[in-house]
């Protein structure tokens, strides 16, 4: 079997296929592995008994269903969101079994719309979350057998008497011929979250200028490398774009603000007001922010909330950065935090006070905020800028 790719979906393609007994060949075209993955978070979301029942948590595999598909306005396949929600719980103990190791807490990552994200431990492996489950898949592979090799790009797929034998491509470094006769093929790869202009065609959100999460490879080489032997095209204009991404450089994972549960801040823009509910799905989010000055937006919490992660110790380069680039500011008050920002602070420190009032009441009547409520109190507090940014697409070949 020849799989086509090395990011997350094609290393658990080819640890399954090389334990069912085949022999697998991967392909990159990067001269690295992990693809997208390994610019991924690292969370995973899943209903979870063992770890949700004893914090108090109701769910089950049919509002994981409900919420993914409602939540993608009912544009997905509900037999493949059907699968995505049963197994959910199997995948994760699936990673858990080839290695993966994850903190026993689960978190409500933004835009998950509910506490089942489950973080892996990077602190003990000393990884970011996406290139951990790289590591862990591949030598998962390389155990079994699976040959793996980089400068390897497809561009054909072969077929003789009507059936898919094999792939052809070249070395991107010397265009050397490459080849590979398989009994099957699995494409592996195929988002174009760092292709502005192929996504433009389909969602026009995107722009030129629009910062993404994405490596470079994730331009959707493979989509017309497809279509050329038949395959079909879905949902190529569902586009995600991630509200909290680095204005400088739109990274994701690497943004602390990602880190930090959505129940220890709120969401304010340049005026110091509230603008969006914290714990809106991810594109509702992304729309509200481009309508701020700027199209930045600001979250702000407190030391307290700082401390119930553990970013502070695993991401303080990241968090070093980000004050240095003048993106994360710390004040005793919240009118020190807002000075580099130029955020309206009587304002701010009204919202705040409102907040922490709904907090005491437990309900939020402007939003509608779903989630714990935490106040946010007690200095020194932060301030940290976000941009929204292309994080990934969720459109291809039609399967």
């Amino acid at each position: 079997m020849c799989v086509v790719g090395s990011g997350g979906a094609a290393f658990a393609a080819a640890v399954t296929a090389a334990e069912a007994g085949k022999t697998v060949v991967m392909l990159e075209k990067m001269d690295i592995y992990g693809g997208n993955t390994n610019a991924g978070e690292g969370t995973l979301n899943a209903p979870d008994p063992e770890r949700q029942e004893p914090l108090g948590i109701e769910d089950s595999t049919d509002l994981y269903y409900q919420q993914t598909y409602e939540g993608g306005d009912e544009q997905g396949d509900p037999e493949l969101v059907r699968i995505l929600a049963d197994n959910a719980l199997d995948g994760l103990h699936w990673m858990e079994d080839h290695g993966l190791e994850l903190v026993d807490d689960v978190y409500t990552a933004i835009g998950g719309m509910w506490r089942r994200g489950h973080e892996v431990d990077v602190e003990r492996k000393g990884e970011q979350g996406g290139s951990y489950f790289v590591s862990v898949l591949r030598e998962s592979a390389e155990k079994l057998g699976a040959r793996i090799y980089t400068d390897a790009k497809v561009d054909k797929i072969v077929e003789s008497g009507g059936a898919v034998t094999g792939v052809e491509g070249a070395r991107p470094s010397s265009g050397a011929p490459v080849s590979v006769k398989a009994k099957s093929v699995v494409l592996g790869t195929g988002g174009y979250g760092r292709n502005a202009e192929l996504a433009m065609q389909y969602d026009g959100r995107v722009t030129k200028t629009m910062p993404s999460s994405n490596v470079a490879s994730s331009t959707g080489d493979i989509i017309p490398v497809a279509q050329q032997v038949g395959a079909g095209l879905r949902n190529m204009e569902l586009v995600q774009i991630h509200p909290l991404g680095d204005p400088q450089n739109g990274g994701v994972a690497t943004f602390v603000g990602n880190w930090m549960s959505i129940e220890n801040f709120v969401f304010v823009n340049e005026n110091g007001e509230r603008f969006i509910r914290e714990d809106e799905r991810r594109d509702v989010i992304s729309n509200a922010i481009k309508e701020q000055t700027d199209g930045i937006g600001y979250m702000i919490f407190s030391q307290d909330g700082l401390d119930h992660t553990d970013i502070a110790t695993v991401n303080a380069a990241e968090m070093d950065g980000l004050f240095g680039r003048g993106q994360l500011a710390k004040g005793e008050t919240i009118a020190e935090a807002c000075e580099p920002f130029g955020i309206d602070a009587a304002e701010l420190q009204k919202t705040v006070e409102k907040w922490n009032g709904y907090c005491k009441d437990g309900a939020d009547p402007d939003f509608n905020y779903r989630a714990a409520l935490n106040p946010i109190e007690g200095g020194p507090y932060y301030i940290l800028a976000y941009k929204p940014s292309v994080h990934y697409t969720m459109g291809g070949l039609h399967i």
